[in-house]
């Protein structure tokens, strides 16, 4: 694991999310393939109410990895938050 995805998951779970965020666009510039990075940066926008990037997020981490479950979970979860907001 990189140091800046280190460094940004310290930064989500400490809610300095716009760090995190930094961090995680790092880690996605250097490793553009990585479906992990995408779907932990979509976590930071969801939290930040930042919806649109959030989904796309997330819908970037499925189209590299369509097998792996959890960035089609959290992308409904917002699709749903974000449609009765």
């Amino acid at each position: 694991m990189s140091y800046h995805r280190k460094r940004a998951d310290f930064y989500s779970h400490n809610g300095k999310y716009d760090l995190s965020i930094a961090d995680f666009t790092k880690v996605i510039e250097l490793e553009p393939d990585e479906a992990q990075s995408y779907h932990h940066r979509g976590e930071a926008y969801n939290l930040k109410g930042e919806y649109d990037k959030a989904i796309a997020d997330h819908t970037k981490a499925i189209e590299l990895d369509p097998d792996w479950t959890r960035p089609y979970l959290k992308r409904g979860e917002v699709l749903s938050f974000f449609r009765q907001a």
